[in-house]
């Protein structure tokens, strides 16, 4: 298992990956990718799960997250309206991957970016995204309607109409979570508690604990799940946030 925790003012971040048993059995590498940056007072979180079926797929997913703090600082530069941004990280993940071999490097991807007081979630593929926020929920939507094991995902073939976007404004008084996992993770979950885990985070869950429980989080969910689990999460807590005047 890899972890990292760091606190960026009122910010805090957590990832966590650990590598499936299926894959430590015929020694194949993590295919699942996270990645999150502070820029300031903004940040990104992303993670990707290479399509287990495609040959280079921990390369897509190491892409996918790149693609996603890349495309970040583009839009923080005001380079890239949020209409560009699934057209924007298309090409750059096809860039990074030299238009070769797409096919063989599939992977899913959720994004938040924090600009200023906008938060800006993107979703491709399986797995979860969620946000919570003193009473208020957003989730990505999940692929229930396409056919048997298949998803959404970076490839030669994805459209822009294939990423879910969404912009929320945010009150940076009140506290938030931004939670978002692989589907490792999302598949051994009990279904409809999404929010309900992520609620957790944002109002009982301590920042200074936040690592050890995902943790254990992650290592109990290897009894229903096989496969590669990864996680991010973001915290805000507002403990130095200025009061409203």
């Amino acid at each position: 298992m890899i972890s990292k925790e760091e606190q960026r003012g009122d910010l805090y971040a957590v990832i966590v990956t650990d590598t499936g048993v299926s894959h430590r059995l015929s020694n194949k590498p993590n295919q699942d990718a996270v990645l999150y940056s502070f820029l300031d007072k903004d940040f990104v979180l992303a993670v990707s799960d290479g399509v287990g079926s495609c040959p280079k797929a921990e390369i897509g997913s190491k892409a996918a997250v790149a693609t996603a703090s890349k495309v970040f600082e583009t839009v923080r530069c005001n380079a890239c309206n949020l209409e560009d941004i699934p057209v924007a990280l298309i090409a750059e993940w096809k860039q990074l991957l030299n238009y070769e071999f797409l096919d063989d490097c599939c992977a899913t991807l959720k994004i938040a970016m924090k600009l200023g007081n906008q938060l800006i979630l993107i979703s491709l593929g399986d797995g979860m995204l969620v946000m919570t926020s003193n009473g208020f929920k957003v989730g990505s939507p999940s692929d229930e309607m396409l056919f048997a094991n298949q998803t959404r995902c970076l490839s030669s073939f994805v459209k822009p109409e294939d990423i879910w976007i969404k912009e929320i404004h945010l009150d940076l008084h009140v506290p938030y979570v931004v939670f978002m996992c692989t589907d490792g993770i999302a598949n051994g979950l009990k279904d409809g508690s999404e929010y309900e885990l992520v609620r957790e985070i944002e109002e009982n869950t301590p920042s200074e604990k936040l690592k050890e429980e995902l943790e254990l989080m992650v290592v109990d969910i290897s009894d229903f799940s096989s496969d590669d689990r990864t996680l991010g999460v973001v915290k805000y807590e507002r403990k130095n946030a200025e009061p409203k005047r």
